[in-house]
């Protein structure tokens, strides 16, 4: 059986087997990784190795006598003995491989091969594949889902709510000192009746609204110098977080390393849509659609991206482990 040439990737791996190191995948998008190998590989996207070995075996006997008969008085004959034996032997394996995780180094060759991984996050462009490494902390906001109805919750809120309106009132309003006074004007505004209509609430709005909000796995790579967040689609993630959370809490253990597209920066003006970009999506008083759109900062702001940290679409979430 010919023996093709040892590929680039299959060299890295062999490489990386004679330092005593492998890669352990935390989190592994095969179907967006699947879509690249297509693009990048002349072949398209490796789905199944197959590897057969034949061996025959033979072996044969032939044994051939001849003479000649003769009696007095009798014709003569003619004698012939043989003896013929032959046997064959033939085994056939055949070996199916899985390229799911080979698949995963073959794309980091491919990039590195290429050029193509901007290891330095801040000199990154929009739409680069980028690679951070720094400690990894995972939130589950899905468990929250099941928390928003709670009693408990609403106080909470109310709570912060309430703190914030105090500290706000007593930045804005330094010069009234006697705080009691003004506790005795508002309730006698409140006895004469001249009770304002209020608009509804921050928290509230938070708890009408949070429990139909997505509540997507995040995930965050934190450095000195800055932070990496991005959102875990369904199905990728090898270990289930709330396993992670369950072992390591907020901050799982070791160096990770992130391999996504760079897809937001920290303090983005662009993100804000314009007074014409608002015109053009539809976002005027008769159009309901505006609410959704009116809403996606507050989303973001509350279960999304912080406004301090890059945001990548993740590919791979790995770290090096060693003999």
């Amino acid at each position: 059986m010919s023996k093709k040439p040892e590929s680039k990737s299959a060299a890295a791996v062999s490489e990386s087997r004679a330092k005593n190191s492998v890669f352990d995948f935390l989190y592994h998008d095969s179907r967006r990784i699947a879509s690249f190998l297509a693009q990048l590989d002349e072949l398209g996207h490796l789905q199944q190795i197959t590897q057969s070995n034949q061996a025959s075996e033979g072996e044969g006997e032939s044994t051939k006598t001849t003479g000649n008969l003769g009696f007095p008085g009798v014709a003569g004959g003619k004698l012939e003995k043989g003896v013929e034996a032959s046997s064959s032997h033939t085994e056939t394996s055949q070996r199916v491989y899985d390229p799911f995780w080979a698949n995963a180094i073959r794309f980091l060759d491919l990039l590195t091969e290429r050029g193509m991984i901007q290891r330095n996050i801040e000199a990154a462009r929009i739409g680069q594949f980028t690679l951070a490494t720094g400690a990894l902390v995972i939130s589950d906001n899905a468990m929250l889902r099941a928390i928003w109805d709670h009693p408990s919750v609403g106080g909470f809120l109310k709570a912060q709510e309430l703190a914030k309106a105090a500290a706000a009132e007593e930045a804005a309003e330094p010069q009234l000192v006697n705080r009691q006074q003004r506790r005795t004007e508002h309730s006698k505004g409140k006895r004469s009746g001249k009770n304002e209509p209020q608009a509804i609430s921050e928290s509230d709005l938070a708890l009408a609204m949070l429990p139909h909000m997505p509540h997507a796995g995040q995930m965050h790579v934190v450095t000195d110098d800055f932070a990496v967040w991005a959102s875990a689609a369904d199905g990728a993630m090898v270990a289930p977080m709330p396993e992670l959370i369950l072992k390591h809490g907020q901050k799982v253990a070791g160096q990770w390393s992130i391999l996504g597209i760079l897809d937001a920066l920290p303090f983005e003006q662009g993100e804000m849509l314009t007074p014409l970009e608002q015109v053009r999506v539809g976002m005027t008083m008769e159009s309901v659609s505006s609410i959704a759109l009116n809403m996606a900062p507050f989303i973001r702001q509350a279960l999304g991206r912080p406004l301090l940290s890059y945001g990548v679409t993740p590919l791979l979430v790995f770290r090096e482990v060693s003999g």
